[in-house]
């Protein structure tokens, strides 16, 4: 992953549970990027939180998704200095040097509604979310907090930091019989409702194409984008990485099963 160097806060974010700031940060000799940093004081699991975004938005490139240019973001100690809000400066100096940084997309994205349908031209990208979804277990995409930008067809996935949860009791794995039974029961996804709708126009070869061909070099490197510094998130990362080699070698069993409960 690209390393960049925050040198100036922008902004808190307007939105966001654990309130990221917008950076300015420098990517090289004068290139420069705006991105929305999480940093781990404010995330519940600390640096695990970032091992997941991480974890998360790398199977998103492997997988070819729709996710923002992901970045490590090193934060000088200076910078707290130069923040005039004091809840800011507190956290940033509370936090792991290294954060997680996600580009800022252009503003013609915006965040996804419940009036958005999914175009036939957007209908393979949903039902490759939706299975990343799925296998990650993240439960953070629902209306009333969608964690997905649109622009006309388009689609940018966001906030991963909930995706590969730990301690989850009696649960089947995603390509067992049942495994998505939750997402039935109430557990509503964004994209749900709209996939049963256009059930009879889904076609999983793409789906079982991009998971087959995940490269085992590619989910290891996953693994070793993580900085020295997240060494407590280590745990969490050979977990996640050991559920994207089950879902990879299990593709037929999760497939079966998304027909299932979109049938």
């Amino acid at each position: 992953m690209t390393r960049v160097t925050a040198v100036e806060v922008v902004r808190r974010a307007k939105c966001g549970r654990t309130k990221p700031l917008i950076l300015s940060c420098e990517a090289g000799t004068s290139d420069v990027v705006e991105v929305y940093c999480k940093l781990s004081d404010s995330c519940e699991g600390g640096v695990s939180s970032l091992t997941r975004e991480v974890i998360a938005a790398r199977l998103a490139v492997g997988l070819s998704l729709p996710v923002p240019e992901a970045y490590l973001v090193e934060i000088p100690p200076e910078l707290a200095d130069a923040v005039h809000d004091q809840c800011d400066a507190a956290r940033i100096r509370a936090s792991s040097g290294i954060a997680y940084g996600s580009a800022r997309l252009p503003s013609r994205f915006c965040t996804w509604s419940s009036e958005w349908q999914v175009s036939v031209a957007a209908l393979p990208v949903v039902l490759l979310a939706f299975a990343f979804d799925a296998v990650t277990e993240n439960p953070d995409r629902r209306p009333e907090n969608p964690n997905c930008l649109v622009c006309g067809d388009k689609v940018a996935l966001i906030d991963h930091e909930l995706s590969f949860p730990s301690g989850i009791v009696a649960r089947k794995s995603p390509w067992e019989v049942g495994g998505l039974q939750y997402l039935q029961d109430g557990a509503e996804h964004i994209f749900h409702r709209e996939l049963i709708r256009k059930s009879q126009n889904l076609n999983f070869d793409v789906l079982r194409d991009q998971w087959t061909e995940l490269d085992e070099g590619y989910v290891a490197r996953c693994r070793s984008a993580l900085p020295r510094e997240w060494e407590e998130g280590r745990a969490v990362a050979e977990q996640a990485i050991t559920q994207v080699r089950h879902a990879r070698e299990n593709i037929d069993g999760l497939i079966d099963e998304l027909r299932r409960i979109l049938k």
